[in-house]
């Protein structure tokens, strides 16, 4: 099997990478999904399951041609020194990973929930530039 059709996808236990797995797994790919904590069992036998902290290097010996990364957390679910190791330096040793492995092709999955409250963040910086603008008035 070629290198293109081997794919790596973190984050197994969350919603969009379970769908994924289950979606791919109908064709001819071989999965290598990983978890944190709980995993998820698959009914297909393309995929293998693999324990996997974002927050180290990764000594990870399967090759891969894909990436698909839908692993992070958001500041509501993780203290803030989890979210920076998990998000940043997890996702800096996921590229180096990716290098070693001569992945061809990263797929980044993320949401808007990664910036905590957006609706929040929106009124501030709204109140910020009025408060601006006052002032260039003045």
């Amino acid at each position: 099997m070629h290198m293109k059709n081997r794919i790596l996808i973190t984050g197994s236990n969350s919603f969009v990478g379970r769908e994924i797995i289950n979606y791919l797994s109908k064709y001819n790919y071989n999965l290598i999904a990983t978890y944190r904590k709980n995993k998820n069992e698959f009914k297909s036998k393309k995929v293998k399951l693999v324990k996997f902290d974002l927050k180290k290097k990764s000594n990870l010996n399967k090759r891969f041609g894909v990436l698909v990364h839908c692993a992070s957390v958001t500041p509501a679910n993780e203290f803030r020194e989890n979210y920076y190791k998990i998000n940043q330096i997890g996702f800096k040793n996921l590229i180096s990973l990716c290098l070693k492995s001569k992945c061809n092709k990263i797929i980044l999955i993320s949401s808007v929930a990664v910036y905590g409250d957006v609706k929040k963040q929106s009124q501030k910086r709204v109140l910020l530039e009025e408060k601006v603008n006052m002032q260039k008035a003045n």
